[in-house]
Order: C-alpha cells, then structure tokens, then sequence
C-alpha cells in the first residue's frame, strides 16, 4: 500500500499537504448547506479542524498563459491561438486567490506567453508571480523546444520537459516538428542551471509504450552524466494516456487510438519486471521515477470516492480568463465556473467557489466514478478523513511537488 500512496501522493496536486484548506472549505460548504435545508450528505470532520479564516485561497493553481504553441502534436484537443492572459488582471486575481502552488503550462507552450498590453513576457510573468506570492512554489511544465531568458529559473522549483519518445522519429511522429535533439540538449541545461528539480515527463501511448524500456535506459544514462552528485535533481514522470471525461459521454476517435491495448500494458509490465532485475536500474526507477503509477490500481478496483475534494482547492485558469475545476474537463461549457467578461477579481473568485460545490458533490455529467481519472486522489484523502492513512511515506513529505 506505501508504494501506491507514495506514487498518488508524489503528485503536485497532493491533497493531504493541503488538510487544513479543504476542512475549512468543507466546514464553510456545511454551514451553507445547512442554512439552505439541503439534504446533501458531507464527510465526516475531525473533532477539531484549523482555525482561521482560508477558504478563499487555493492549494493549487494550474495556469495556462498563453494558447500560442510552435509543436503540432498528433491529436491535440486544444485550438491553437495568439491568446495570451494579461499580466494586470493576473496580478489582481493572484492576490484574491494566493495560491500556494502555481503550474506554468498550456494550452499553448507557457514559455512563448506575451503579456498583450506590452508589459513583457515569460521572465516578467514569473518575477510578477514572485512578487505578489513570495512563498508561492512555482513549476513549470514546457515543451523544451527553447530556454527562455532571464534570471527568471531562480524563482522556479521545478520544471518538467514533456517529451514522450526515445527516438527522434517517434517524436517527430508525436509531436510534428523535428525537435527531439534540441529538447534533449536543454534538458541538459536545466541540469545544469539552478532550477533544483528537472522533471522529464513521458506519456504513454499505443504509439510509445516500446520505447518505454530503451527510455529508462536513457535516462539512467543521463542521470549518471549530469546529476553524478546530485542524482535526485533528475526525475522521470510516467503517465498513462487516457481518454477525457467528457461529460457528453463520448470520447473523440482519435482518443481512442492513443489508449494502450491490454497486450500492450501486459508487455508494459513485463518490461519493468525486466527492469527491476539491474539493481541500478531498479534503484534508479524507484529513487527517481513514478514508474509503480502505470501499474497502480484503477479507479475501477478502488472504493468509489463520494467527493471530489480536489475540486475545492484547485483552479485551471486558460488563457482566455476562463476557470475550471480540474483538467479532466477542460474547455466544456458545463465545467466552466467563471469568466472574466470584466468581473472584478473578487467577484471572480466568489462565483468560480460557488460554482465548484456540485462538482464537490460529484455532480456534474462526467464526473462518474468509472469516468474520472482523478477519483483516486479523493479516494486517498477520503481515506486519510477517515483515519485509515494517519501520515504520508517520508518519500512523499520529502518530494519538491506541491
């Protein structure tokens, strides 16, 4: 059971680590239900929950700045565009918010953002968040196709590279641009810079999963090149492709020919198992990798969450001043639980909390059980509430991820 918590709680949407916000949040939906005569049934509190006044501010902001992006990845959902966030309402929204952690992603690839109003760009996105949440942990999840510059990795805890492929030809099959050597030489120089966790993120797909074995390989090799004093600066992240959560029920073709058969994932298995016989590579996959994550149970094999506890405390922000209650349902009208259309930050903010309690109660459309490929996180923390998990593997408290 450590291993499976340990790969859930390694996540950088970690609920545990944020207890006191989701009790307060969840205290203050329980009076109001109360005062409405609502029959909707909560979780069990604890006898004495955190005191204090926080149930505005999020654990976890997942902000995608602009919609620009220089790949033209195989089957991508998202609509390219020149949208970019400005920095002036951002500073506003921030400050009502105050998350304390904040992922740089897209969308688009986050380091090409722009502020629109000419205030300038990524480097000044990043200074503008150190200032207004100076004790905010940032990350930031890039394409690595270019190094922005600045001294802007300074105020960065990590950064992970999504590259997918072993291979240049996969990766150009993936990706469509022919970039795979320059990713893989400035993943060698965010080694080498002061950012202290370099992440390489690895999708598994019915067009990768071969490759995952000569990966490894790989990225043992660069871990013996570059991190020799410091091996656990480099950390792979694996995750398996799966198909979205519309709440229309149906999921794209093109979805469906990324999802790895069942032959492929028996091969999948085989070949850690192959892998954990080489002690280092073994030490490497369980010291460096969530490798375990790919074979971890389902959602289907798991006692069903009532809640969405990840709901209350996380926000995705697009470009275009939209916010959702996770990424699982990102650009459906239904999830969307505010807009910018000239709302002040603090009327924002009351109406995407108010709009977050159905999904809270897993109500929306695709927020089943068997749908939702984040009702292992509420599982964790359901189970945490009910005191079947008392404190998280050292391994977990010890990870840079929020």
């Amino acid at each position: 059971m450590d291993r499976f918590v340990c790969s859930i709680a390694r996540n950088h949407a970690r609920l545990i680590n944020h207890s006191d916000l989701i009790l307060q949040k969840i205290n203050k939906i329980s009076v109001e239900e109360q005062g409405g005569g609502s029959d909707r049934q909560l979780p069990n509190l604890p006898p004495a929950f955190p005191s204090g006044e926080l149930s505005g501010r999020l654990a976890l902001l997942e902000l995608h700045p602009t919609d620009a992006c220089n790949l033209a990845c195989s089957k991508c959902y998202y609509d390219r565009s020149s949208t970019h966030i400005g920095l002036d309402w951002l500073v506003t929204l921030l400050s009502e918010w105050r998350p304390r952690g904040i992922v740089l992603v897209g969308g688009g690839e986050p380091t090409l953002y722009r502020d629109p109003g000419g205030q300038g760009g990524f480097e000044d996105l990043v200074g503008m968040i150190r200032r207004i949440l100076p004790e905010c942990k940032i990350g930031l999840i890039t394409n690595g196709t270019a190094i922005p510059p600045g001294h802007w990795q300074q105020h960065v805890t990590w950064v992970r590279i999504s590259l997918d492929a072993a291979t240049p030809e996969t990766y150009l099959g993936l990706k469509g641009k022919d970039y795979f050597t320059q990713v893989r030489n400035n993943l060698i120089r965010y080694l080498q810079g002061p950012i202290r966790s370099v992440g390489v993120g690895f999708l598994c797909t019915a067009l990768n999963v071969g490759e995952v074995n000569f990966f490894v390989q790989n990225m043992l090799e660069l871990s013996r090149n570059q991190c020799r004093d410091q091996p656990e600066r480099l950390n792979v992240q694996f995750r398996l492709f799966r198909t979205r959560a519309t709440g229309r029920g149906a999921h794209p073709s093109s979805e469906r020919e990324l999802v790895c058969s069942p032959l492929q994932l028996d091969e999948l298995k085989r070949a850690f198992d192959r892998l954990n016989r080489v002690l280092e590579v073994r030490t490497f996959l369980h010291q460096a990798t969530n490798w375990d994550k790919l074979i971890a149970p389902t959602a289907e094999s798991m006692k069903p969450s009532r809640f969405c506890f990840r709901a209350l405390v996380f926000r995705l922000l697009r470009a275009d001043g939209r916010a959702f209650p996770c990424f699982a349902h990102v650009d459906e009208a239904e999830y969307v639980l505010a807009e910018k259309l000239g709302q002040d930050s603090a009327t924002y903010v009351k109406e995407s909390e108010q709009r977050a309690v159905p999904f809270f109660f897993r109500e929306g459309s695709g927020c089943g059980e068997q749908q939702c490929p984040l009702m292992l996180e509420s599982h964790l923390f359901g189970s945490y509430l009910e005191g079947g998990l008392v404190d998280l593997p050292d391994r977990a408290k010890r990870s840079p991820f929020f």
